[in-house]
């Protein structure tokens, strides 16, 4: 009798393993269809990125071309550009003290953007109409100042967000962001405070 019972359960052996390896099987094959219903409409993020960075940039472009017309001075937004870019540049700097290379990007950035400003000072024009100061900003030299420096942001973004090789620590020590970013800095703290100069000129001009 125990012959009997152990050839039985034997041979009820092959048939459970059957019927689990037909269950692991249809489990298997149903996960996979899953996969691909879930990643078939799915589009390479490289190929978004191509696509929505390029619009975003002309949008932006419309958008800043149209702040380069004439506008009023007003004292306190010159003041805050001569006194928030070099705080900017005092923080990154201080966090890229470990990379050389990225401080005298940095620091080449404020002299090209230095020089922009002055040159766009030149090509400023002044209107002073009673109390009220006016001027018309260089449009070209502005918008491509803003444009390189939102672009190298874009790009960093991407690096970060859609290929995965950026970390967010990484911006203090990239020498091609701290020279773009320098370039931007010595740019609107050096026309800032031409404008500035420009009014107090004029205000002690009238005075006499």
């Amino acid at each position: 009798m125990v012959r009997i019972r152990r050839w039985k359960v034997n041979s009820a052996l092959p048939a459970i393993a059957a019927a689990k390896t037909f269950d692991y099987n249809d489990r298997l094959r149903a996960r996979l269809l899953d996969t691909t219903r879930g990643t078939a409409m799915v589009i390479p993020q490289p190929i978004v990125a191509a696509v929505i960075i390029p619009f975003v940039l002309w949008r932006v472009y419309q958008r800043i071309k149209r702040l380069m017309v004439r506008q009023r001075s007003q004292a306190w937004r010159h003041w805050i550009g001569v006194v928030l870019f070099p705080l900017l540049l005092v923080v990154l700097g201080t966090m890229a003290l470990a990379h050389p290379l990225s401080l005298a990007g940095m620091a080449g950035g404020v002299a090209i953007g230095v020089v922009l400003g002055l040159i766009g000072l030149r090509r400023t024009v002044y209107e002073r109409i009673g109390a009220d100061f006016f001027y018309t900003p260089s449009a070209h030299i502005g918008v491509l100042v803003s444009l390189l420096f939102l672009g190298r942001l874009l790009y960093r973004g991407y690096e970060f967000y859609v290929a995965g090789v950026a970390r967010p620590d990484d911006f203090a020590s990239s020498p091609l962001t701290l020279l773009v970013f320098g370039i931007l800095a010595g740019y609107y703290t050096s026309y800032a405070a031409g404008i500035l100069r420009w009014r107090r000129a004029a205000s002690l001009t009238d005075s006499h």
